[in-house]
């Protein structure tokens, strides 16, 4: 009985070990290419399309780091122009001040300064604007380039082909 139970137990290890095994394994599936590439396999090309879209989705993250990263310059020049432009004005004032001691030139001379003031504020408000709009569309054109890239990248990856190199995201680091 143990010399029956010692050849069984062999002769399944020697039919695993030789690919004899009774117990189907998940096998990749190879679909010859037209295109005359290296066919690639079902769990190398669910792998491929994984890194794709990890790679499509850190393209978009630099991008939108990059585009967060200028605003936030922008924002800077104008709070450090704002400064400037208000102590120019300061001194400004005061030698008007000094030449005028009348009350009604003083108000006309203050509501022209409010005038600049809000025209500066508003311009600045509107390039901030401008910015963040042409930033928008921007990450609206790459999601939809990115949803085709991905469209072709899985017909690829359906017909067991290698996806070309060009199909991959850029980098924006």
């Amino acid at each position: 009985m143990k010399k029956i139970f010692s050849a069984i137990l062999i002769s399944i290890g020697i039919s695993v070990a030789f690919g004899d095994s009774p117990i189907p394994s998940p096998q990749p599936l190879n679909i010859v290419s037209q295109g005359g590439s290296k066919p690639i396999g079902f769990f190398v090309a669910r792998k491929l399309q994984n890194e794709f879209t990890k790679a499509q989705w850190l393209e978009l993250e630099a991008f939108k780091r990059k585009e967060k990263s200028d605003l936030k310059t922008l924002k800077a020049t104008h709070s450090a122009y704002f400064k400037e432009w208000s102590e120019i004005e300061k001194r400004a004032r005061r030698e008007f001040f000094d030449a005028h001691p009348q009350g009604k030139d003083r108000r006309a001379y203050i509501q022209d300064w409010v005038s600049r003031r809000k025209d500066l504020l508003k311009s600045q408000e509107n390039e901030r604007n401008q910015l963040t709009q042409s930033f928008e569309q921007r990450v609206e054109i790459m999601k939809s380039e990115q949803a085709n890239r991905l469209k072709k990248f899985k017909e690829f990856l359906g017909r067991g082909e290698q996806p070309p190199s060009d199909l991959w995201p850029k980098k924006y680091f």
